[in-house]
């Protein structure tokens, strides 16, 4: 059986990843979406990169992420809720790394959108996340829960721009070229091509 993923629009227009400084999380807040992981290693991150900030876009757990940013001081974390598709756009052009560290998923559509953006990725190893992914060349896999790897992933991105911008390009063009909607047409017209021969 062949499966045919989704397919997103491939943007008009792109920031370059030199002029891109948020990190973001596109997604319901919660535990299932990796959330917590991300509160969890946020002072260990602001030790290191004080000059980053990582926002969180979406519903879900809003009450309980702003509890624990203030029990904990969290100054690099910023609860951007959920927004529209104007102000979507806006964050992604603002993006240099999207981070959805989660637990369950099948295959999410931040991941699809962010990457043609041209913004690498670093997710975990379940649901349909490793068909779209591959680690080291446009964004990195991590297990669910392992907060080191997290943080190391996180750290290289931000500190390698050079690695961050070879993975920029490499999201983008595998979008273009598998999950667009020309892609997504083509693979349509050769299956049905198939049925009927």
């Amino acid at each position: 059986m062949e499966i045919i993923q989704n397919a997103v629009p491939i943007p008009e227009t792109q920031t370059s990843p030199a002029e891109r400084t948020q990190i973001s999380s596109f997604g319901q807040l919660g535990e299932r979406k990796g959330t917590y992981d991300i509160l969890a290693i946020a002072p260990a991150l602001y030790a290191k990169h004080p000059e980053v900030t990582i926002h969180l876009y979406g519903d879900g757990d809003i009450k309980q992420a702003q509890e624990i940013i203030r029990a904990k001081q969290l100054k690099n974390i910023r609860i951007g809720g959920w927004i529209t598709a104007t102000e979507k756009e806006k964050a992604m052009q603002q993006t240099m790394i999207h981070l959805l560290p989660s637990y369950q998923e099948g295959l999410p559509m931040s991941i699809l959108e962010t990457m043609a953006h041209g913004i690498p990725n670093i997710s975990t190893y379940v649901g349909g996340i490793p068909d779209i992914i591959e680690p080291g060349k446009d964004g990195f896999l991590i297990h669910p829960g392992d907060h080191e790897l997290l943080l190391a992933a996180l750290s290289t991105l931000i500190e390698q721009d050079a690695e961050r911008e070879k993975m920029s390009l490499a999201a983008a063009e595998k979008i273009k070229t598998q999950f667009s909607m020309p892609a997504y047409i083509h693979k349509w017209n050769q299956l049905y091509s198939e049925w009927d021969n």
